[in-house]
């Protein structure tokens, strides 16, 4: 507030204070009240910011360091849980929430990643260089328990595919018992999700085939006993 330049101050690495304080600081400790009133009322003041030389200061939060990382995507990088100032970023400049690092990952594709829930309903979509949504990239790291939040926000999501025709059930990642008993209450709470085992990718490979090829044997496991589950339940309804 009272060295408002400072912000922009840089380090070899590129970052500014902010990359650093999101980097190493508890978001709580860093972003509390005080801190929130004056990022809320820098957002509302940036189509306003002053000019150097007739170019558009960028805002301290759009600012990229060596790595194409944004603030936000530091705080991601280092499992720092994601901050108030985030959701009131999106509010008055939502394109910063869409940066993308050289790794081609929004800050949402890392949260996705570390198994840390950003309830948020923007940059959902948004794909990296493996044609992954954040939703996707949760699944193939085998956090269960974020694909389940996701999805219970944003059911919808449910058939999404990669940009090689892969579903979430050719990507969700099983490997250990905690994850196989999450991965089992997904098909419990999201019946859809028999529909997809059944589907194939550009390759002509249904989940069966890919997990298996991909050295994801728990998630195959998985797949095929859920096959002998729904066909028998439904051969027995036949015979009824």
């Amino acid at each position: 507030e009272c060295y408002p330049d400072l912000m922009w101050e840089r380090d070899y690495n590129g970052n500014t204070p902010l990359h650093t304080a999101a980097k190493l600081w508890d978001a709580y400790n860093l972003f509390n009240s005080h801190f929130e009133v004056q990022w809320e009322k820098a957002c509302r003041n940036y189509h306003d910011s002053p000019t150097e030389e007739g170019l558009l200061i960028i805002p301290p939060w759009r600012v990229k360091n060596s790595q194409g990382n944004t603030p936000c995507h530091e705080a991601a990088n280092n499992r720092q849980y994601p901050v108030p100032g985030f959701r009131t970023l999106h509010t008055f400049d939502p394109e910063a929430t869409t940066y993308v690092n050289r790794t081609g990952d929004t800050s949402l594709h890392i949260y996705a990643q570390n198994g840390i829930w950003v309830d948020s309903n923007f940059v959902i979509d948004m794909r990296d260089r493996e044609g992954l949504t954040p939703l996707l990239r949760a699944a193939k790291c085998g956090n269960s328990q974020m694909v389940h939040n996701m999805l219970t926000n944003f059911p919808q999501l449910i058939q999404v595919q990669d940009d090689r025709g892969r579903s979430l059930l050719h990507h969700l990642r099983v490997i250990e018992e905690r994850t196989q008993k999450s991965a089992k209450e997904l098909y419990n709470k999201f019946p859809t999700m028999d529909g997809l085992r059944k589907t194939k990718d550009f390759d002509g490979n249904t989940p069966l085939h890919w997990t298996i090829q991909d050295g994801n044997p728990m998630a195959a496991k998985l797949i095929a006993e859920r096959f002998v589950e729904a066909d028998g339940e439904r051969m027995a309804s036949q015979q009824l």
